[in-house]
């Protein structure tokens, strides 16, 4: 369980003692992120059937565009 402090960007992780900084976090994930240059994206069709493919997007400033 986790649990976000009033005065600054990190988190209190009670489940292992530590404490994660929110700004690094989110620095490292959109460095995660700008690493692929496709997606997962997985679906249903109108049948409730479950479908999953790739596709490629483009990131232009904090907004991402898929191609499908």
């Amino acid at each position: 369980m986790s649990k976000e402090t009033a005065n600054d960007t990190t988190v209190n992780d009670t489940t292992r003692n530590n404490k994660v900084d929110i700004a690094e976090f989110t620095n490292q994930f959109i460095d995660f992120i700008d690493a692929f240059d496709s997606l997962q994206l997985a679906t249903v069709d109108k049948d409730g059937m479950p479908e999953a493919s790739y596709a490629p997007y483009v990131k232009l400033g904090n907004d991402y565009y898929i191609y499908v």
